[in-house]
């Protein structure tokens, strides 16, 4: 429930719209106390308008895109109070990331 939105935004969005398609790339991993979760795409990219509506959950509310990375936001929020949600992008592709403590980490701040 919390790839499927990524990777299909990243195929759809990123992908489909390159003639020679691309890849996505799907990648889990530590970095100090967080886990960290990252999909990435070569694709086209996302504008810097639309960049900015998605890493700000109150203007996805009023929007009417992005509504899979606002609901992503709610369900991560339900399974860490630590989570967070970025989305990088330029010409070259786009990158989701998906961090937070992990659970031995959780447990401790609680």
């Amino acid at each position: 429930m919390t790839l499927q939105p990524l990777i299909e935004n990243a195929v759809k969005h990123g992908l489909e719209p390159k003639r020679e398609g691309g890849i996505v790339r799907v990648e889990a991993f530590s970095q100090g106390e967080w886990v960290v979760i990252k999909v990435t795409d070569d694709g086209v990219g996302i504008s810097p308008q639309l960049l900015a509506v998605l890493n700000d959950e109150a203007s996805i509310e009023g929007s009417t895109g992005g509504i899979g990375l606002l609901n992503l936001r709610q369900r991560l929020r339900h399974f860490s109070s630590t989570a967070t949600l970025t989305v990088d992008s330029d010409k070259t592709g786009t990158a989701v990331s998906i961090a937070m403590l992990s659970a031995k980490e959780e447990r401790c701040e609680s």
